[in-house]
């Protein structure tokens, strides 16, 4: 499956926030929306993105004794992977695994920001599609059965 269509499978806009708003607003965003990232925006940055403040970049910041009153600048990651919308999900997998993270910023044919992926997403795209090659598989060789139906043991 192409990264274009698990954008489009998602619900809605990409949420962002304001580089100078606090951790605990970023936060708080997050809880509301039930999401593990924003986007943060800049205009004057790369595809107009400065960078991303997750769940876990908030957690360090906390580990670290740091308040929730620090910037999102400050914690957020500015390492970030893009990938176009052109791209499977396979070749996400190997970024996410290779790279060690959970996002992927997705850039359309216009080389502006038009999605935000997370590993789930990966995953349940890969899932997806590995039912339906199971389920073409199981249609071409006949009445097979599958694992969910259980296969019968045979002893000798």
């Amino acid at each position: 499956m192409q990264v274009r269509a698990m954008v489009a499978g998602k619900s809605g806009a990409i949420l962002d926030i304001d580089a100078q708003a606090t951790c605990l607003e970023a936060s708080a965003k997050m809880v509301e929306h039930g999401v593990g990232a924003l986007v943060v925006r800049d205009s004057t940055a790369d595809k107009g993105v400065a960078g991303l403040i997750t769940e876990r970049a908030l957690v360090r910041r906390l580990a670290k004794g740091q308040t929730a009153n620090a910037t999102v600048a400050e914690a957020m990651e500015r390492r970030l992977i893009w990938v176009r919308e052109d791209e499977d999900s396979n070749r996400c997998m190997a970024l996410v695994t290779a790279q060690r993270k959970r996002y992927l910023l997705v850039e359309g044919a216009n080389g502006c920001l038009t999605g935000l992926i997370s590993i789930g997403d990966i995953v349940k795209c890969q899932l997806a599609d590995q039912q339906f090659l199971i389920e073409q598989l199981g249609s071409y060789m006949g009445d097979v059965p599958t694992p969910a139906q259980g296969i019968p043991i045979v002893k000798p």
